[in-house]
């Protein structure tokens, strides 16, 4: 059996001690000498476990100070001294193989690396807990850190989208502004024209008004001549006593004034058509406007034949005074033609009133239609004023949506830059 020297300390000195007792009662000197050098074999196996005892002892400060690679080297002790020594290597090894490892596992961790485990072949005990318990954590936090760095790229993702987003809906805002600029700048354009074009018919209605006045006091005239005409006939019916001859001067004198009647009915069935084309260019008033000019014109010239022929009928009817003094004695010769004439009168008197009626209703016309024309152009003026607020809100839009683009993408950008910069920090931990 392999002792170990403390072991054999022992038992040396028990052996010399019980030498020392027998030899010393018996008086035997060999027994002595023979404790004796037990008594030195003791010495030596005490001093050599010492040496043994610091070397272990060396060997566990160097373990506590947490130098791993200390051992108990050349060992020879036997016993259970010896089997401490070797425990305590043992102990030192699995410590070792534990630190080498969890150190390793960590270091990967350190650099953001987590498939790095402890090996557990060969741990016991508590170290194999902890090797496990490391290794749960390690996966753990891989796990986690992989779910982070996957949110962080869908928020990454969201947020590009996002500033996608607010740059498209900026210019889109940004081309609407210019869009409602020419827009406004072009219905500026049509209210100016309409304004324009409103002047315009506004000023050919007053003229058609001032036409229609002037054919109305010509009718007027007219009327007053054919009251004076019908008197004179009677006159003559009265004084129906002149000569053959003269009577033939009345008579084609009265059919003179047939001529002129009939060009008068024409005027009038002419005027009649003017009035009926006004009505119908006061009704378009708003959209065709210089047409008005254009009757008024030609009521105007109707107006001048209306007068001529009114003189042709004034002069014939002198004629017909003249004569009729003149056919005093022959009044019964000329009584038909005086009733002719009367008659023709009457019907021109008809013609007349039905003229002064369509003269009023183009004056009514021409009145309505130029109140419809300052309607329009009130109606323009306010459309000009509010193409100028449209304008000025158009401008204001203009200058936010610039602020607004410049601020959002100078804040865009900022954010842009420090969400990067997360990223790429955050890709170095994960």
């Amino acid at each position: 059996m392999s002792l170990s020297s403390l072991s054999k300390a022992k038992y040396y000195s028990l052996g010399a001690v019980a030498l020392f007792v027998f030899g010393g009662l018996s008086g035997n000197f060999v027994l002595v000498a023979g404790g004796v050098i037990l008594s030195a074999l003791g010495i030596l196996s005490m001093r050599k476990i010492e040496r043994e005892i610091r070397r272990t002892k060396d060997v566990c400060r160097a373990l506590a100070e947490g130098d791993f690679e200390a051992r108990i080297t050349s060992i020879h002790e036997g016993g259970d001294f010896g089997e401490f020594q070797w425990t305590i290597n043992e102990m030192t090894d699995n410590m070792d193989a534990f630190v080498r490892e969890a150190t390793a596992a960590m270091e990967y961790v350190s650099r953001n690396q987590y498939f790095r485990r402890i090996l557990e072949d060969g741990m016991r005990g508590g170290l194999l807990n902890g090797a496990r318990i490391i290794n749960l954590a390690t996966e753990s936090v891989a796990e986690k850190m992989e779910g982070f760095v996957n949110v962080a790229n869908d928020v990454d993702t969201s947020l590009k989208d996002v500033v996608l987003q607010i740059n498209s809906t900026v210019t889109t805002l940004e081309s609407t502004a210019h869009t409602m600029g020419d827009t406004v700048q072009i219905t500026r354009e049509g209210a100016q024209s309409a304004s324009s074009m409103s002047d315009e018919t506004s000023r050919n209605v007053q003229a058609i008004s001032a036409a229609a006045e002037e054919m109305s006091s010509a009718i007027a005239e007219i009327t007053q001549q054919m009251t004076r005409t019908s008197s004179v006939a009677q006159s003559a019916l009265d004084q129906s006593q002149q000569a053959q001859n003269i009577m033939e001067r009345l008579a084609g004198s009265a059919s003179q004034i047939g001529d002129a009647v009939v060009l008068i009915q024409k005027i009038a069935d002419q005027t009649n058509l003017l009035a009926l084309n006004a009505t119908i260019e006061a009704s378009r008033a708003g959209e065709a406007g210089k047409g008005f000019a254009v009757v008024a014109a030609e009521v105007k010239d109707l107006a001048g034949q209306t007068s001529s022929a009114t003189q042709e009928i004034s002069q014939y009817v002198t004629e017909i005074q003249g004569a009729a003094e003149q056919a005093v004695t022959a009044f019964s010769k000329v009584g038909n033609t005086i009733s002719e004439i009367n008659e023709s009168a009457t019907v021109v008197a008809a013609a007349i009133e039905e003229q002064s009626a369509a003269s009023r209703e183009i004056a009514s016309s021409a009145e309505r239609a130029s109140s419809g024309t300052v309607s329009v152009a009130g109606n323009v003026r306010e459309i000009n004023q509010s193409v100028g607020q449209v304008d000025e809100a158009s401008r204001q839009v203009s200058d936010v949506t610039a602020v607004l683009s410049e601020h959002a993408n100078r804040r865009v950008g900022v954010l842009l830059d420090k969400m990067g910069h997360f990223m790429d920090e955050l890709r170095k931990i994960a």
